[in-house]
């Protein structure tokens, strides 16, 4: 009797391009070449393949263009006669802050379980001639890509004084001018990529592989091949600019 048995237990995977989770299939095989006849030929082939890919792109564009100003002052006291004449400005502040964020992908990827396989030639007659072939690939591929370009453009001005006071007769003249001041700030956060391969609560299955009671001169042979593949990419380009004037 030859039995070939497949069970697919869970499939699972979801994506955005923020952050990705994907969970490859894991299942569990079982294959048996079991109670064949005397001078019997049993042969079994099976090739399991689990592939999960993972693509994540950002690209973004930022400009950024602000002008900021801020006066005090220019203000006449002419041609006053007597008593005291004065002006008396204020301060005058301008404050700019420019904070981007952009471009970040996070994968998560359980490790590539093929499940529980056991392979077993047991109980075969005299002189049969029995072979299992398994193949048993796990690749996992993550791909992520981001493209950053921001220019930051900022005129920022304070400006006070440029008061007059003249041609005034008797008593005092008073002039006084407040502070000017300028305060950019200009944070530029981009291009970022983590990605995890494994955890969970996935161990790697298990592999038995079982030649056992059979008759004799017979001929048992089972061939593995067990090959697990794991590929991440990730590249960025940026390009920022920043142009301050204050």
């Amino acid at each position: 009797m030859t039995k070939f048995t497949k069970k697919i237990l869970a499939a699972a995977s979801a994506g955005t391009m923020f952050l990705s989770l994907a969970s490859p299939v894991l299942a569990d095989n079982t294959i048996e070449i079991i109670g064949n006849g005397y001078d019997s030929e049993n042969e079994v082939e099976v090739e399991l393949e689990n592939e999960t890919s993972v693509y994540q792109h950002n690209k973004a564009i930022i400009i950024n263009d602000i002008d900021a100003d801020a006066e005090t002052g220019e203000n006449d006291a002419n041609q006053n006669t007597g008593g005291t004449t004065g002006i008396l400005t204020g301060n005058a502040r301008t404050s700019v802050a420019i904070s981007n964020m952009l471009n970040s992908n996070s994968a998560s990827v359980d490790c590539c379980s093929a499940g529980d396989t056991t392979v077993k030639i047991a109980e075969n007659g005299a002189e049969s001639e029995n072979e299992v072939e398994l193949e048993l690939e796990n690749e996992i591929d993550i791909y992520q890509d981001n493209f950053a370009k921001v220019k930051n453009e900022v005129d920022a001005d304070a400006e006070t004084g440029e008061n007059d006071a003249n041609q005034n007769t008797g008593g005092d003249v008073l002039v006084s001018t407040g502070k000017a001041s300028t305060t950019v700030e200009v944070s530029t956060l981009a291009n970022a990529n983590m990605a995890v391969v494994g955890g969970g609560d996935n161990d790697g299955g298990s592999l038995s592989a079982w030649i056992v009671g059979n008759g004799y001169d017979s001929e048992n042979e089972i061939e593995l091949e067990l090959e697990k593949e794991t590929l991440i990419t990730q590249d960025n380009f940026a390009k920022v600019k920043n142009e301050v004037e204050a």
